[in-house]
């Protein structure tokens, strides 16, 4: 875990060793354990560590990066390799074996020597990384499957230079600030970014998830190296083949996540992903003898109807975790907002930033790795029932057989799901809430909004059509929304020395849960209930689900919020934002779209913070530099 800058000259000047120094010791914001720097004429690359586990020692002598094969590559890279026997077996057949304990940036360079650019695809886990090829006078960039960890660029006449740290690379000499609108207008409508390689920044791009950049003297071609699996079909005898399946690929994925870890914390809601996800962190530290487990959970005790704390508790009890719970009641209306830890280098929906702070700095404090239950929603919950198109089709009896395993299963009735399913068929279901009537149409025109929003759900229609089972869960497994979120919570952004790690977005396991059967009982999770039925407590297993619906955001503005007027938008924010339209009351708006103007609101105030932005370290002299004659 780390964070990298690096920097390749475009006119043929040697890179100055003074400028990559100075952007190596800035990322220490992110990467405190150690930094090192290497400037080889065209190129230069710096690189900072942040330990894994809280005990291990401090960098000494030589950093891990930047690392070299001693043949001309050279790597830095952010990266947790998962499922390294299989890498390593493919390397071995290729001639390349390596040491099991080999270090993942060896692994990458083997991988990179043995099959160049198309070594993205043999590597699995969360990564991101730049290798300069020196004999092919080459560039290369990966990212992972899901873009669990950021890779951000930028170019300018003289430089093309790259950093898994937006902040640092928006300090390289000659890399504008102006800002992207298109990206503006999806964050006030959507809440985050659409443009695959965008930022809210026009100078600044990012590698999109499971691509390539490879950078040959100016020219820089992007390729996709990775896509989610649309055939292949699993069949299972039973019920409980197919839950110990799940079992065995959940664990697998959460092992390999806390590899090398001596504690690693759990942020556990008392819903059934996290729950599950901790399940099987149980398991694999009783195998093993280690790491440390803690859970960290968020609670409201007395201001909202919530029963995290119980179910939470109940989890942590039998699985013999300590949990912590951090009380949630009295968080305020963007409290502490000029917090420097509550600085974001992009913009956010943003009210209750603190208590999400908060509670990722109490997991810190146990550990650098946390574990979490994103993606299971994604993966295993359909919103259109299964029973609903069963019934319409005329297929009675299979749609009496499969409730009936859903009711021995979930011990509860199916829901019906018929007005989902009419509302997709007749082509007015747009997963993304309407424009929103407070965004100036001279913006919209401006930024081409409407024609961006039109190809981006016809592009959501076009994949959904693309998987024959599980239309639903493919789409929402290939949206961007869990790219942005890692980028939101990656160290770099939020200068904390915690990485969140997501076992339900592992490859295998998304794999395999594309590939089930479309039976009802796999509605509302069915095979994690069926999988956790003896890990996990009753009360657990069967909890319905009962999302807080708008009441967090209510609560907070209780304390202290009000809807803001025109004198409380920045000056630039007006541009895109009318403050009349905003205060309008909407009719018809649903619980959770009557708080869609917090969007706009908080856009303001992060740019009101964009001038100042992070203060960045200056401790050029502990970076260790290897500059070449």
């Amino acid at each position: 875990m780390s964070a990298f800058v690096g920097v390749r000259s475009l006119d043929g000047r040697p890179v100055d060793p003074a400028l990559i120094r100075r952007l190596t010791a800035a990322l220490a914001y992110a990467a405190p354990d150690g930094s090192a720097a290497r400037v080889s004429r065209e190129v230069g690359l710096g690189f900072a560590h942040l330990r894994r586990a809280r005990g291990a020692p401090a960098i000494s002598g030589r950093s891990p990066m930047p690392a070299t094969d001693g043949r001309g590559l050279h790597l830095v890279a952010d990266a947790d390799l998962d499922d390294r026997e299989r890498l390593r077996a493919e390397l071995a057949a290729a001639g390349a074996p390596q040491r099991p304990e080999a270090q993942d940036a060896a692994l990458i360079l083997a991988a990179y020597r043995t099959w160049g650019p198309r070594c993205a695809g043999r590597l699995h886990g969360d990564f991101s990384f730049a290798v300069w090829d020196g004999p092919g006078h080459m560039l290369f960039l990966a990212r992972d499957r899901f873009g669990a960890r950021p890779l951000y660029t930028a170019r300018t006449p003289e430089i093309f230079a790259f950093s898994n740290s937006l902040d640092v690379l928006r300090t390289v000499p000659g890399v504008a600030g102006g800002l992207d609108e298109g990206g503006i207008g999806d964050l006030l409508r959507i809440g985050y970014d659409t443009d695959p390689a965008g930022t809210v920044f026009s100078a600044v791009r990012c590698v999109p998830p499971a691509h390539t950049l490879t950078v040959h003297d100016r020219a820089a071609a992007p390729a996709r190296y990775w896509d989610l699996p649309t055939e292949g079909a699993v069949r299972l005898p039973t019920v409980e083949a197919y839950a110990e399946r799940f079992a065995e690929l959940l664990g697998t994925a959460v092992a390999d996540r806390m590899r090398g870890a001596d504690a690693v914390a759990l942020l556990l809601s008392g819903g059934r992903d996290s729950t599950a996800v901790a399940a099987m962190a149980r398991e694999a530290a009783d195998r093993s003898g280690r790491p440390d487990l803690y859970a960290v959970t968020g609670v409201y005790d007395y201001a909202m109807p919530d029963e995290e704390r119980r179910y939470a508790g109940l989890a942590a009890a039998a699985l013999r975790i300590p949990a912590e719970f951090l009380p949630q009641d009295e968080y305020g209306w963007y409290e502490g907002d000029d917090r420097p830890g509550l600085w974001r280098p992009e913009p956010a929906e943003s009210p209750l930033l603190a208590a999400d702070v908060d509670l990722h700095a109490r997991a810190a404090a146990h550990a650098r790795v946390a574990l979490t239950g994103e993606g299971g929603d994604a993966a295993l919950r359909e919103t259109e029932s299964r029973l609903a198109r069963l019934l319409l089709g005329g297929r009675l009896w299979t749609a009496a057989a499969e409730s009936a395993r859903y009711v021995r299963l979930h011990r509860r009735l199916p829901r019906p799901g018929f007005r989902r399913l009419r509302e997709r068929r007749r082509g007015d279901r747009s997963p993304y809430a309407a424009v929103p009537p407070w965004l100036r149409p001279d913006f919209i025109a401006r930024a081409g909004l409407g024609e961006r929003w039109a190809a981006l759900e016809a592009e959501d229609q076009r994949q959904w059509a693309r998987h024959p089972v599980r239309p639903e869960a493919f789409t929402k497994l290939r949206s961007l929304f869990w790219a942005r979120c890692s980028e939101e919570e990656h160290p770099t952004a939020t200068g904390q020395p915690l990485v969140l790690r997501h076992p339900f977005l592992d490859e295998r396991l998304v794999e395999f849960l594309l590939a089930l059967p479309a039976e009802q009982w796999l509605n509302d999770k069915g095979i994690v209930v069926a999988a956790m039925r003896r890990r996990l407590p009753r009360e657990v297993v069967y909890r319905e689900k009962t999302p807080l619906v708008g009441e967090p955001y209510a609560n907070a503005f209780r304390h202290g919020g009000r809807r803001p007027g025109r004198a409380d938008f920045s000056v630039q924010a007006l541009e895109y934002v009318d403050p009349d339209a905003l205060l309008a009351p909407i009719p018809g708006a649903r619980d959770a779209d009557a708080w869609d103007w917090v969007r706009a609101y908080s856009l303001s105030r992060w740019l009101d913070r964009l001038a100042a932005g992070r203060t960045l370290p200056r401790n050029e002299a502990a970076v260790q530099m290897d500059v070449e004659a």
